[in-house]
């Protein structure tokens, strides 16, 4: 009896191993299904009506905000744009007309800004005539003097050669008046041979070089003599005198202004740059030297 109450016993328990399952898996069953219950509730309340209807409703004003905005951007944009554009564009022709009058100073101002001044003022360096400046103030009394556009070695052909070179050039470019040049000989010299005016010295452009005569030969000037008879700026050019700024002698250099040779005796020379006493000696030069000028003053 106890063997066989032991059998059925074993095999009930068999059966529950394979036929039964544990409380716990039903419990697991339950949960997969109301997750997938609940899910699919919470999926199909996501998707309700109600809530797409305010989601596209959002969306659609905010398109409509967009589109509204738009123009209203696009107008303060322009509003905006315009003043930085026109600053942009100000600059850039700043730019461009500083680049212009930079290509126009480097030719030499041609015929120069300060010859524009003097004809707003009603005149031109040739309107004015003879032993008359053309200067931003009008017409005023004065002389010219300009360095020569044109170079020579020494032999100018001595004090009439040199004369003639300054007036030939005078003429050309249409100024009125006797000129001379400053250069000095053994039998002249310029404070002999032109004439000591008691009114100032200017430039083709109406730059003021000295009040009158005496202050021209007192040492030292105020401007370079660095444009020639047409009013153009010139760099630093050597210039034949062979005297101090005085006017005064300073020896026989290239055999008085007659000779090209290396030979000869130097001939003192001034520099367009120099607003000193340099500006009429600065150093001795060879006289087979070709590319000196000469300084032009009017009677």
């Amino acid at each position: 009896m106890r063997r066989m109450l032991g059998a059925t016993l074993a095999c009930s328990l068999a059966a529950c191993a394979q036929g039964a399952q544990n409380p716990l898996d039903f419990g697991d069953e339950r949960d997969a299904a109301v997750d997938a219950s609940g899910d699919a509730s919470l999926d199909a309340h996501a998707d309700a009506a109600p809530h797409d209807a305010g989601s596209d409703a959002h969306e659609a004003a905010t398109s409509a905000d967009a589109g509204a905005d738009a123009p209203v951007d696009a107008s303060a944009d322009a509003k905006l744009d315009a003043p930085a554009d026109a600053a942009a564009d100000a600059s850039t022709d700043a730019a461009a007309d500083a680049t212009t009058d930079a290509a126009t100073d480097a030719h030499g101002d041609a015929p120069i800004d300060a010859l524009v001044e003097a004809g707003d003022a009603g005149c031109t360096p040739t309107s004015c005539g003879a032993q008359r400046a053309c200067t931003s103030a009008g017409c005023v009394d004065g002389r010219l003097v300009f360095v020569t556009s044109s170079s020579s070695a020494g032999n100018l052909g001595g004090v009439a050669g040199a004369d003639a070179r300054c007036a030939t050039l005078a003429s050309a470019a249409g100024l009125a008046g006797s000129f001379g040049a400053w250069i000095a000989t053994s039998a002249s010299v310029p404070s002999g041979r032109l004439s000591h005016a008691s009114v100032p010295y200017f430039l083709v452009d109406g730059t003021r070089v000295a009040d009158d005569w005496a202050d021209l030969t007192d040492g030292s000037i105020q401007a370079p003599i660095a444009r020639d008879e047409s009013g153009f700026s010139v760099s630093t050019f050597e210039v034949w005198t062979d005297c101090d700024s005085s006017g005064t002698y300073g020896g026989c250099g290239c055999s008085d202004f007659t000779s090209s040779s290396s030979s000869a005796s130097f001939a003192d020379v001034g520099v367009t740059s120099s607003a000193s006493y340099g500006w009429s000696s600065t150093y001795a030069q060879y006289c087979d030297r070709t590319n000196v000028h000469l300084y032009c003053f009017e009677n």
